[in-house]
Order: structure tokens, then C-alpha cells, then sequence
């Protein structure tokens, strides 16, 4: 479970505040209104889906041997 308070992004502390059920932060130990850490991580992999694009098919495509992502819409 994660609680508002432990993230600093002001987006997913709204998305916390609204999908929210009462429970304990597994991070801070605050009693209160808390999500699933699966629920959040969904989240999060929907939202970085959602806006980023991968600009190499694999690894092996990059020279350096990093991957490398590209935003779809300006942040």
C-alpha cells in the first residue's frame, strides 16, 4: 500500500487521493487513505504507455547499448 505522501508527483498524488481506501502506507506506516502497490504500479506503466514510445525496437539498435525513450506529447 503507498499514500499520498510518499510521492512528490502531483498527479499520482490526486490519482491517490481518488482511488483511494483506508489502509497502512507500506512505505511510511501512516494510517489512511492508501493504495495497492499493484494498483499503483498499473498506474504508472498505463500513464508511461499512454505517453512514451520506445525508439528502438531492442537494445541491440542503439550503439551505446542504452535504451531510449521518446515522449509522445509534450510533459
Amino acid at each position: 500500500m503507498i499514500c499520498s505522501g510518499c510521492t512528490t508527483n502531483p498527479y499520482l498524488k490526486k490519482w491517490i487521493e481518488d482511488a483511494a481506501t483506508v489502509g497502512k502506507c507500506s512505505y511510511c506506516g501512516t494510517v489512511g487513505q492508501v493504495v495497492a502497490l499493484t494498483k499503483f504500479a498499473d498506474y504508472v506503466n498505463l500513464v508511461v504507455q499512454r505517453h512514451y514510445t520506445p525508439i528502438a525496437a531492442s537494445l541491440e539498435e542503439l550503439d551505446d547499448g542504452e535504451s531510449a525513450i521518446c515522449c509522445r506529447s509534450p510533459c
